[in-house]
């Protein structure tokens, strides 16, 4: 029988999602986390790779798309190149919705 811990420590693997972005996207990451005044340098691995918590990453998300209304259309509401980052990251970070 697994104790309370081991299940905590289980649950907290599962609500966790490992991503590897290219150098342009993690300064995307950077400057939208900044500006919704998430810390995001704790959850970059040693290897590289982004290990984000379920809660962290929604906030993320929601940031994300917010600077795509903002800062990432056209006028025909056609994603320019800002927003096709964007959008791209969002991808990432979505990967397993």
């Amino acid at each position: 029988m697994p104790t309370v811990a081991a299940e905590q420590e289980y649950q907290l693997v599962l609500t966790k999602m490992k991503i590897r972005l290219h150098s342009e996207m993690e300064h995307l990451l950077r400057e939208i986390a900044e500006k919704c005044k998430v810390d995001v340098r704790r959850y970059l691995m040693s290897d590289g790779t982004w290990l984000f918590p379920d809660h962290i990453r929604k906030v993320l998300v929601d940031a994300i798309s917010t600077e795509l209304c903002v800062s990432g259309l056209l006028p025909n509401s056609e994603p320019n190149k800002r927003g096709l980052a964007l959008e791209e990251l969002l991808d990432r970070l979505n990967k397993f919705d």
